[in-house]
């Protein structure tokens, strides 16, 4: 599915919940907020490289998406919402560009700007995911989320 408008700034709450046939999404714009849901149960979903241009994103964002495997955390990515990537079993690494370094039980928008972790941010991994970071002080933030995981610093 491709999006060729610039001026894209949401993608809606269960915009393709359980689409089972998606497999790639291309967009355009950047700055976009994915809101709650908004992939969830795309089991086929493999390519996210337009999560890249995300702004924001609501919880469960990804959830039980097993087709994905690898993932990068935009730096000018803002908020981080609980359970992102919950239930998504073949998930081996995620990238996390930033420095975002406070963690918060919720990151809805009244921390925008903030560039903020939930508390659950990382719940629901599968044990062989690796988190890697840009510093310690990122690596300690990703630890309050309680991720048990493998966190590395490059």
């Amino acid at each position: 599915m491709t999006f060729k408008s610039k001026k894209l700034e949401t993608v809606g709450p269960r915009a393709f919940y359980g689409c089972a046939s998606l497999t790639s999404v291309s967009i355009n714009a950047k700055n976009i907020h994915f809101a709650n849901h908004a992939f969830e149960k795309c089991k086929k979903l493999k390519d996210i490289s337009f999560f890249e241009r995300a702004r924001s994103c609501g919880p469960g964002l990804f959830r039980d998406c097993t087709g994905i495997r690898k993932a990068v955390l935009p730096a000018g990515l803002q908020n981080v919402a609980s359970n992102v990537f919950n239930g998504c079993k073949n998930l081996r690494s995620i990238t996390v560009k930033g420095t975002r370094t406070t963690v918060k039980k919720s990151a809805d928008s009244i921390y925008a700007g903030k560039k903020i972790f939930a508390k659950k941010a990382f719940k629901g991994l599968p044990k062989k995911c690796t988190i890697t970071v840009k510093n310690r002080k990122v690596k300690a933030a990703v630890e309050k989320t309680g991720y048990k995981g493998t966190i590395v610093v490059k």
